[in-house]
């Protein structure tokens, strides 16, 4: 079975600023082993 992320990098589907963007970022935090939110912004 093949999985795919898909990123929105160019704010196409959801606002940059939104709150659906801190829901993301929070999950995606949560489900790894990095330092902090801040971290994982530069990064993405």
């Amino acid at each position: 079975m093949l999985k795919a992320i898909f990123v929105d990098y160019t704010g196409t589907i959801i606002k940059n600023d939104g709150q659906d963007v801190r829901e993301l970022l929070k999950r995606c935090y949560e489900n790894s082993d990095i330092e902090s939110p801040q971290v994982m912004l530069t990064y993405w």
